[in-house]
């Protein structure tokens, strides 16, 4: 699983910038580096997402979630460049300019998580894309299904394969839910259909997610599990 603290340190580690310089200009958001610079900052408010549900998790006194309340505070200032705009040069009172304490913190942070945070693999997001395959066939194969439960798999499906190929942009808690989710809807697929000859692969080889794992995912997986439901009328 991608350190979300150590990527967002990586960002912004290269936004310092000097005084008097525009964030458009520095942070190049014009030509034809615009568009993937412009795909950075949406990855790096996915990765301060991820990061304030990890230390939502955590065990930590009130000051101390005081503290890191006060950093996503900051980071997500220093990414979206606020109170100031894109255009205007930055004063050198702007505090997001070289702030060394904010980025010392999500040091610290990055160093901690990597002691707690098991790592999703190329090769498990290729497994994952495999099954994605044998569900597909399984799906195609099946000509007992509700029109609105298949409707369902192909939107997960679709879903799913976005957040694996884009992993580095949607994030991994994007990617957990999304084959936690996926997961979920072909296991009841796989029990309600009247065709189990065409599920018999998929079955055989099909292994729940190891992301499962991830952060209390029990819960999670029984909200999957209704939300499918709700969403085919089970």
């Amino acid at each position: 699983m991608t350190n979300p603290a150590a990527a967002l340190h990586a960002i912004l580690s290269g936004w310092l910038q000097p005084p008097k310089t525009s964030i458009y200009e520095h942070r190049t958001l014009h030509g034809d580096a615009a568009a993937a610079n412009v795909r950075i900052h949406r990855q790096a408010m996915v990765l301060i997402s991820e990061i304030e549900q990890v230390v939502g998790g955590m065990d930590l006194t009130p000051a101390r979630e005081e503290s890191y309340a006060r950093g996503i505070t900051k980071w997500t200032k220093w990414v979206l460049a606020f109170p100031h705009n894109w255009l205007a040069a930055q004063n050198e009172g702007y505090e997001t300019v070289k702030d060394s304490d904010a980025l010392d913190m999500l040091d610290l942070l990055a160093q901690h998580l990597d002691f707690m945070m098991p790592q999703v693999t190329e090769i498990e997001r290729a497994s994952y894309l495999e099954t994605i395959e044998l569900l597909l066939a399984a799906i195609t194969a099946d000509d007992t299904l509700p029109r609105e439960m298949k409707q369902h798999l192909y939107m997960l499906i679709a879903h799913a394969r976005q957040c694996i190929e884009e992993h580095e942009l949607m994030g991994d808690f994007a990617l957990k839910s999304a084959v936690e989710r996926l997961a979920a809807a072909a296991a009841q697929a796989a029990e309600k259909t009247q065709n189990p000859k065409a599920w018999e692969v998929f079955k055989n080889r099909f292994v729940w997610p190891v992301t499962t794992n991830i952060l209390g995912a029990v819960p999670t997986t029984m909200l999957a599990i209704e939300a499918a439901k709700s969403a085919t009328g089970g």
